[in-house]
């Protein structure tokens, strides 16, 4: 009986020492760093198979690869996305890699999981710019936070190039921001700069009000609280084009809702639906509004950031976006206190010539 309970006991202590290993290589195995794939590599190959068989595209050719990168200036929009002969243009999503300067930003739970807070921008290698709505009541929990970057589908990791996670080192809210909505306007600044590549990129920001008849509007929209393993269509980054609304009209219709005496302020602007659906992006706060740069070839300027709104059934009420030029000065200076230069996010003429 001595022999049997001996047996028992090592057996027990050998298999706890078997199970602590499987669950160490678990975890070194779901942590690992991913190297972005070279061009025309195997594993390239194999992370494009894996994409296309999830996301039921026509299976690649041995040759399929990502151009080799040439660092661009900021504002470049990949209109076909960046893998060749995989343009989907489907359920208003995004093509993967479409708009580089998209930001993710997360808050890590207590129970360790990623809770999607709201769209950001980012405009340096090292500065995310987002509305102070969304980000007013965790800074002082910035620890938790992460700006995902290079993002497209949340509920997936395998993507052709992997998203990138970064810390918050500081965050700015705008001085006079106030609970109205006035000011919507906020600037984090990472804990590392991150490098650029196909699916990180640098937005484009006015010093003046830009003439446009529509927005291009990017967003993830009404996403799960805490992103699930499974496919999700939400999960998938949109985009849509919704008109302009001139400040008049908008200050008429939110007058309706909301006071006769209600007064649109000068660094708000507005956008209104599309179609019923396009109220995907109305819960993002934060998410970038774009417009294209006169003269240019698929380059943009983010004009706004979605600050509030209602639903696209409600008589076409607008959304109201924080208008970004009438912030620029105030986006300067705290870019330049970072250390960063807002040079890196300002257009220049000559960049076309």
């Amino acid at each position: 009986m001595a022999n049997r309970w001996l047996d028992s006991r090592y057996g027990l202590f050998f298999g706890t020492l078997v199970l602590l290993a499987t669950l160490e290589m678990a975890k070194s195995e779901h942590y690992k760093v991913v190297n972005e794939p070279t061009s025309g590599s195997s594993t390239f190959t194999e992370h494009v198979k894996r994409y296309r068989e999830r996301r039921s595209l026509t299976e690649p050719s041995e040759t399929t690869s990502i151009p080799p990168y040439d660092e661009r200036e900021c504002g470049h929009r990949n209109i076909n996305g960046i893998i060749p002969d995989n343009v989907r243009n489907e359920h208003g999503e995004a093509e993967f890699g479409e708009f580089p300067w998209m930001a993710a930003i997360y808050r890590r739970t207590t129970d360790l999981k990623l809770e999607y807070l709201c769209g950001g921008t980012l405009i340096e290698v090292g500065a995310v710019l987002t509305t102070a709505s969304c980000i007013q009541r965790h800074r002082g929990q910035k620890h938790l936070l992460e700006v995902r970057l290079g993002e497209w589908d949340m509920s997936h990791e395998d993507e052709p190039i992997p998203s990138i996670d970064v810390g918050v080192q500081a965050i700015h809210i705008h001085r006079e921001y106030a609970t109205n909505k006035v000011n919507d306007i906020a600037i984090i600044i990472l804990s590392d700069t991150v490098e650029l590549t196909h699916t990180v990129g640098v937005a484009c920001l006015p010093d003046a009000s830009v003439d446009s008849y529509d927005f291009v509007a990017a967003g993830w929209g009404e996403v799960p609280k805490h992103i699930d393993p499974a496919e999700l269509s939400q999960t998938v980054l949109k985009k849509d084009n919704l008109p302009v609304i001139d400040d008049k009209t908008c200050e008429q219709k939110l007058r309706s809702l909301q006071s006769p005496r209600y007064s649109l302020h000068n660094g708000r602007i507005c956008a209104a639906c599309s179609l019923p659906d396009s109220s995907s992006f109305r819960n993002d706060a934060g998410s970038p509004y774009m417009v294209s740069i006169p003269g240019t070839e698929e380059r943009y300027y983010v004009v706004g950031l979605s600050s509030s709104g209602y639903a696209c059934s409600r008589s076409d009420m607008p959304t109201v976006l924080t208008k970004v030029s009438y912030h620029r000065t105030w986006i300067d200076d705290v870019v330049r206190q970072a250390g960063f230069s807002p040079l890196v996010y300002t257009y220049h003429l000559q960049e076309e010539e």
